[in-house]
């Protein structure tokens, strides 16, 4: 049994974010570890900032028409109501953590022994509220050498390196410090080897690695989405073509589509729930997936969740998000004919749903996944 720190991107109002956090927590927990997901967040913005950032978004608001709300920060907290309250009774995390010193400190005095890098996009710079501390900077000048280092499932979001040649080369001094490298899209094994001068295996999102049974236990108490069979349309980036595709697909199955709210998701409707209302719980998002009678999604997750309660799908390309995610997932499990491109508006939704999800292949996986945990934990 060992003390084990998880760090990962931070936690709100992102489902798949927090469902990979759940799960790797609950994954290294069944092991016998004492488990605890380090909340590290975005340093803290000045007055000064603040005010720039307010007048900005009242610029693009009213100079624009911008539709991102003015008192964003209040916007976030409210939306994250129920997101936040999975994260709080569900999971083990820390305080939030602002800075690089608090991080440090928060690290050694919880006596941790090993720490865990992963999973989603979190060598994504863009993304990171400090790339460097996701490379184990931390670590760097401590005498910690016996804490153990593992990168698992790290995904860099696309196949393109998106670092600056300062960032390469101080992370590609740190990953060679890292004692296993584990990526979650193929390409990442290729980046890692060219960018970082270190090896990476290829494994699962912590989500796969537990078993469909473990989230229906999650959502057993969860009312249904609808009284009657539904198209289940996750959607993050909704557009009139997407909108089109899912009309589709519940045209071809006379049944209404249905989005994570529960509202009708349709071309004459591309909001479907006032953005301002909290999002729905963690419960009734996995519900969605749970109950559906096919699922249209842009989402990676979405896809995962579809795939764990083994509904027929249809990805549709997201490459502001990274479409190599999507690419890299399916072809793993012999799914790539599920992913179409938002032009292409012939798919085949009958072969779609005739086709079961090889719950075969998704096991052989997730055994060499927990491998990879096993042995080096």
């Amino acid at each position: 049994m060992m003390k084990i720190a998880i760090l990962t991107q931070p936690l709100g109002h992102n489902y798949g974010g927090i469902m990979q956090a759940w799960a790797l927590q609950t994954v290294l927990r069944e092991k016998g570890h004492i488990v605890e997901t380090i909340d590290r967040r975005a340093a803290r913005r000045g007055a000064l900032m603040s005010l720039l950032r307010l007048g900005l978004r009242l610029g693009r608001k009213f100079l624009r028409g911008s539709k991102q709300p003015v008192f964003l920060e209040k916007h976030i907290e409210i939306v994250s109501t129920n997101t936040r309250e999975f994260i709080d009774t569900k999971l083990n995390i820390s305080p939030a953590i602002y800075d690089d010193k608090s991080l440090m400190s928060y690290f050694f005095a919880g006596g941790f022994e090993a720490v865990v890098v992963g999973s989603d996009q979190v060598w994504r710079p863009a993304y990171s509220p400090n790339i460097y501390n996701f490379f184990l900077d931390f670590l760097e000048k401590s005498d910690a050498k016996t804490t153990k280092r593992i990168a698992y499932a790290a995904s860099f979001g696309v196949d393109k390196w998106e670092f600056t040649p300062e960032q390469t080369k101080r992370c590609q001094g740190l990953a060679k410090r890292i004692d296993a490298i584990s990526v979650r899209e193929a390409s990442g094994i290729e980046l890692c080897s060219e960018h970082l001068d270190v090896a990476a295996s290829k494994v699962l999102d912590p989500t796969l690695l537990l078993t469909r049974e473990y989230y229906e236990d999650l959502c057993a108490k969860t009312e249904s989405l609808q009284s009657s069979e539904y198209i289940y349309a996750y959607l993050l980036n909704k557009n009139s073509h997407k909108l089109g595709m899912v009309q589709q697909v519940a045209d071809y199955f006379q049944l209404k589509a249905i989005n994570f709210r529960g509202k009708a998701e349709s071309t004459a409707s591309q909001t479907g729930g006032s953005e301002s209302d909290p999002l729905p719980p963690v419960e009734q998002w996995l519900n969605g997936f749970r109950q559906a009678r096919f699922v249209v999604t842009d989402s990676y997750h979405g896809a995962i969740f579809a795939t764990i309660f083994q509904k027929p799908f249809l990805v549709l390309d997201n490459p502001g998000r990274g479409s190599s995610r999507f690419e890299s997932l399916l072809a793993e499990l012999n799914m790539s004919e599920r992913f179409v491109k938002v032009s292409d508006a012939n798919f085949d939704i009958e072969g779609l749903d005739r086709r079961p999800i090889s719950a075969a292949d998704l096991e052989e996986l997730r055994s060499k996944s927990l491998a990879f945990l096993n042995e080096n934990l």
